[in-house]
């Protein structure tokens, strides 16, 4: 139970909240994670139904979602019989004494219980212990019939397998407690730190995992649902360390509400009951943003595909006309800025001028190089092309399609390069407060914005020493390694000259042939993407070498061209981040609305 809420007066029945306002529940959307590359997807979470169940969960310690009963019999009366019960069991040995816990003060107190209610710590109402990890030297230890559980298999209300298994001479010998059917376990390392779930097997833990025998009297189910409650406040325990834990000495000494017994059942009732309302919910939800995402691609699909200019216009004309109920997500929004980039790079956003000089003369001529210019030094490209010219994109008659190695020979490339590679990669000792910027993937962003702030920096001394992945303003970048697809254009530089990493390919471009800003959006659209993807499928490595990238096609407008397809793209990329604000912005209002009702449900 959250800080915030402790003290809070009890009182009332805010059940109705929760069924009454389910469209504000669905409506509260966190962003999908994006990203490209071979691990890249989007996953949606509606953040609505995910506070919705905390705070189902939150109502239920409460006493505030169940009516009590004043015919039950008090916790209080409960809790005095388990005490008798466990003083019986100690006397006759059958369990040990253990520590003494502390005595309850109502500092101690998070909230006034409802009437029938008491505070108990935890250790006060079950028998718990944690698990241990015998050794892995001792074969015969492992791989017998008594499923052996982690913290990382806690990931349903019910479990009953597990990865590994032990031998009964583990459990002798390394004392191992074994867990009974219905018993709870809870988690208490690392990110799982308050994991819950009740075994249907007899079976022991690891060291990272508490169980729990619940006393008579005591419902495991509610017990489940209490320390999935209490998850925040196990992490609070846990943080500090360098690596978050708890131990069974700080959950036996928590502080935790308990209802009479039969209360228990009828709480545990109603939260099946609207825990599956959530899952409906849920569902509902995934269902209409899929149906909506399938109309999205499918009408962007059609501008992509239009044969002719009439085609093209009265496809987006069907777009234009349900523009406000089409791109309402952030997902959406992506798909149109996706969209409008593969229509930049195939030649339907800007008008052609068919006086210009063909592209394809263009770049065919071999062009002067810029005195003093020194370039990087490639190896002959021997590698047959990525992908059939006659595959590509159709592209308009005054267009070419040129490789980048073609274009490195030709001179309209002056350069392309990473980082520095093996012995010559700084150390981390080689990094410090003052030095030259050192720009990796990371201070690169999916929307091909760089965090100059964020770079760390080489020394001077170590950095006078490499010769190569010098960048400067006006290069192109293209992220290569373990984060793939990533571009950005190098603009309002903080410094003449910065470093790369080895994650990190530069283009250097000789802008009296080609716009540095048409081949940054080139990259990024799904006509490079695509290439990449192929690459990368073709590999076990999230990877697209320098030597591969040469193979790649550029499609390549007249200069003239280009620059007016970078003025368009900047329009209507400017257009989609004020779309993305509008949404971001009745999200976060949404979610704020939230947050005001659960406040208001537990007050």
């Amino acid at each position: 139970m959250t800080a915030n809420l402790r003290h809070s007066r009890a009182g009332g029945n805010p059940a109705t909240l929760i069924t009454e306002c389910l469209d504000i529940w669905i409506s509260a959307d966190t962003a999908k994670k994006s990203g490209r590359g071979r691990a890249s997807g989007n996953s949606i979470n509606v953040y609505g139904v995910k506070k919705l169940r905390e705070l189902i969960l939150e109502l239920a310690v409460r006493g505030k979602l169940v009516p009590q009963d004043p015919k039950d019999e008090p916790a209080g009366e409960l809790l005095k019989r388990i005490q008798v019960q466990k003083e019986k069991l100690i006397k006759s040995g059958k369990i040990r004494k253990g520590q003494q816990l502390p005595l309850i003060t109502d500092n101690d107190k998070y909230f006034d219980l409802p009437n029938g209610w008491d505070w108990s710590r935890l250790g006060n109402i079950g028998d718990w212990g944690a698990g241990a990890t015998p050794l892995r030297s001792i074969s015969s230890y492992y791989g017998g019939k008594t499923p052996w559980f982690k913290s990382g298999e806690l990931i349903a209300d019910f479990i009953d397998t597990s990865e590994e298994t032990i031998t009964e001479l583990a459990l002798k010998e390394c004392s191992l407690r074994l867990n009974q059917p219905g018993d709870v376990l809870i988690a208490m390392y690392g990110a799982t730190i308050g994991k819950a779930a009740i075994l249907k097997v007899a079976g022991t833990t690891n060291q990272a995992v508490c169980a729990c025998t619940p006393n008579k009297g005591i419902f495991n189910r509610y017990l489940l649902l209490l320390l999935k409650a209490m998850k925040s406040n196990f992490i609070g325990q846990g943080a500090g360390g360098a690596q978050p834990n708890i131990s069974r000495e700080k959950i036996i000494a928590t502080l935790a509400p308990f209802p009479p017994q039969l209360e228990q059942h009828r709480i545990v009732a109603k939260v099946d009951e609207l825990m599956a309302l959530c899952d409906q919910l849920e569902a509902q939800h995934n269902n209409v943003t899929e149906a909506h995402e399938k109309i999205v691609s499918v009408l962007l699909e059609t501008l992509t595909q239009s044969t002719d200019a009439k085609a093209f216009t009265e496809n987006w004309q069907r777009i234009a006309t349900h523009f406000d109920t089409l791109f309402t997500t952030e997902s959406s929004i992506d798909a149109l800025k996706q969209t409008l980039l593969q229509l930049a790079v195939r030649g339907k956003l800007a008008p052609q001028d068919m006086d210009s000089e063909n592209a394809d003369v263009t770049y065919s001529k071999n062009i002067k190089l810029p005195k003093n210019l020194e370039r990087s030094g490639k190896q002959k490209i021997r590698d047959k092309s990525i992908i059939a010219k006659d595959k590509l994109p159709t592209i308009p008659e005054t267009w070419s399609y040129k490789s980048i190695d073609q274009l490195y020979l030709s001179n309209h490339i002056l350069d392309y390069a990473d980082g520095n590679h093996g012995s010559l990669y700084p150390r981390k000792a080689d990094f410090g407060k003052e030095g030259v910027l050192f720009l990796t993937a990371a201070q690169i962003s999916n929307n091909g914005y760089i965090s100059w702030d964020q770079c760390p920096r080489l020394k001077y001394p170590i950095a006078k020493q490499l010769l190569k992945g010098w960048a400067t303003e006006n290069d192109v970048f293209f992220t290569h390694n373990a984060t793939v697809g990533r571009t950005a254009y190098a603009h309002d530089c903080p410094e003449s000259k910065f470093l790369l990493g080895t994650s990190v390919t530069y283009y250097r471009i000789n802008e009296n042939s080609i716009e540095p800003k048409y081949l940054c959006l080139y990259f990024a659209s799904p006509s490079w993407q695509a290439q990449a993807e192929l690459v990368m499928k073709q590999t076990t490595r999230n990877q697209v070498s320098i030597t591969k990238q040469a193979l790649f096609f550029v499609a390549l407008p007249p200069l003239a061209e280009q620059r007016r397809i970078v003025a368009k793209i900047d329009e209507l990329m400017t257009l989609c981040e004020q779309l993305k604000a509008r949404v971001t912005k009745a999200n976060q209002l949404q979610q704020k609305l939230v947050d005001v009702m659960i406040e208001k449900a537990v007050a």
